[in-house]
């Protein structure tokens, strides 16, 4: 699973958008740090550059020749931001944790249940047990004394 927090999947969807704004230039992780992540440092920026890489390594072409963090967007950046890119990407993963999440309690809640049933039925077990073996005298005693 591709793990990332709230902000980091807008801060993604931006670095894809401007890397794509600025079509056929070469782009490099000072050029984000200095324009749409001013507020940022730099080895976010550059860790921004990285976890898109993890995500999928065909949305940006690096420079040949140059660092690693020289680079400039594919024509699948432009689709996945399409598709409503890493925001959307986020949400799904999001649910699905909230589902399992939503599971797990539904579970315990079902054990605390089976408890409280076990407890019950161990508390009346003898209980049944001899009244069952009183009938069980008195039908042996109504069949001897008749």
């Amino acid at each position: 699973m591709f793990s990332m927090t709230k902000e980091e999947s807008r801060d993604l969807d931006k670095f894809l958008l401007y890397s794509l704004a600025r079509e056929g230039i070469i782009l490099s992780c000072d050029d984000m740090y200095n324009d749409p992540f001013s507020h940022k440092d730099i080895d976010y920026c550059v860790s921004l550059y990285y976890k898109i890489d993890q995500y999928d390594s065909g949305l940006f072409f690096p420079i040949s020749g140059s660092s690693d963090e020289e680079f400039w967007a594919s024509p699948q950046a432009r689709g996945l931001l399409a598709q409503g890119g890493f925001t959307k990407i986020f949400d799904e993963q999001y649910a699905e944790v909230a589902q399992q999440n939503e599971i797990k309690e539904l579970e315990l809640e079902k054990l605390k249940y089976e408890i409280k049933n076990a407890k019950r039925i161990f508390k009346t077990y003898w209980l049944t047990f001899g009244i069952a073996i009183a009938g069980f005298l008195l039908a042996i005693a109504s069949f001897i004394f008749r």
